[in-house]
């Protein structure tokens, strides 16, 4: 019953792979350099790089993130099957995921400005793009500036 579901899952994430390397290697998008990412994720750089004129670009990199952390979410799930934990019904882990990597209130489009606003500072664009938009989560949720500056911080620090 497991091997199925493992499975399906693999062949979800060939797919969303496949999107991803589609995506991120789009005529329009600047190429793949090491200055491009922090730790092996992309960062600010990344994001400035792709054209204002190609908005679809980052809505599909903005799409595939949010994939990625349903499938995180369950593959955790699965994960916690196979040790005999309890099933998430509820899905409390994506919620609780999409809350801290999300800006649930705001669209797509205004993501997008949110992150070109953020990385319009130079000293941000070190930071990965998971970062900026748990960021940008952090200040749609309401949290105060400073607690927000201080996360800033952080992530400048850890992309030294």
């Amino acid at each position: 019953m497991i091997a199925p579901m493992i499975q399906h899952t693999g062949i979800k994430v060939a797919l969303l792979a496949v999107l991803l390397i589609i995506s991120g290697r789009s005529q329009n998008a600047a190429p793949e350099t090491a200055w491009q990412d922090s730790a092996g994720l992309f960062n600010g750089r990344y994001w400035t790089a792709i054209p204002k004129a190609s908005e679809s670009d980052k809505t599909t990199f903005l799409m595939g993130f949010v994939q990625g952390l349903k499938y995180a979410a369950g593959l955790a799930d699965q994960l916690d099957a196979l040790a005999g934990l309890p099933k998430d019904d509820e899905h409390k882990r994506f919620h609780v995921m999409m809350a801290a990597s999300w800006p649930g209130n705001l669209t797509v489009a205004d993501v997008i400005s949110t992150l070109d606003h953020f990385y319009d500072v130079p000293e941000n664009r070190p930071i990965v793009i998971s970062g900026a938009l748990s960021i940008a989560a952090m200040r749609a949720a309401g949290q105060s500036e400073s607690q927000v500056q201080k996360e800033v911080q952080r992530y400048r620090t850890l992309s030294r």
